[in-house]
């Protein structure tokens, strides 16, 4: 999923982003860019004060974290395990 954006646009929608993706998962396996910021466990979009704001704990993820290549057979990513 991409272009998740839109899913912050409060107060029109108000929906618990991580909770809908989560949702969506049990369903059936999914990748989804998280537009914004990812530290440790906790995902966050948008700035403090401002209407668009969320800043949710993950939990049972796998997050990608691109990184550079020295040779064209290494994977561009790297991966990140987050528990339950």
């Amino acid at each position: 999923m991409t272009d998740l954006e839109i899913l912050f646009w409060k107060p029109l929608l108000d929906l618990d982003v991580l909770r809908l993706l989560t949702r969506l998962a049990r369903e059936r396996p999914m990748v989804a860019v998280w537009p914004g910021r990812i530290d440790g466990r906790r995902a966050s979009y948008s700035s403090p004060g401002r209407q668009d704001y969320f800043e949710g704990q993950l939990s049972d993820v796998v997050v990608l974290r691109p990184r550079r290549r020295r040779f064209p057979d290494q994977a561009p990513f790297e991966l990140e395990r987050i528990p339950a």
